[in-house]
């Protein structure tokens, strides 16, 4: 499993465009071959914070979503952001669920 994690902060005159924005690219994202799970969160602390997590079944789809029209328009979102985003790949090789 390859995880991408997209942590942004909106100016905070653009937060109802960005999220609106960042809603519609990961509905889209959802649909790409090898996606496993693409939600939006948001910062209960910071309301100008978003993080976008996207799981992949593997290193090869998440290239091929690095390179689709999508990510593209996730990229041409920067201008809404106050600060250039965190971005980030983990690449997991083992994982289980705890019981609790």
């Amino acid at each position: 499993m390859v995880f991408l994690f997209f942590k942004m902060t909106v100016r905070p005159e653009k937060r109802k465009e960005l999220s609106q924005t960042l809603q519609s690219i990961v509905e889209q994202v959802r649909k790409e071959n090898g996606c496993l799970k693409s939600g939006l969160f948001g910062n209960s602390e910071n309301e100008h914070e978003f993080l976008m997590l996207e799981e992949w079944e593997s290193r090869e789809a998440l290239d091929n979503h690095l390179e689709s029209d999508i990510f593209t328009v996730l990229v041409g979102a920067m201008g809404l952001m106050e600060r250039t985003p965190e971005v980030s790949v983990h690449t997991v090789s083992h994982s289980r669920e705890l019981a609790l």
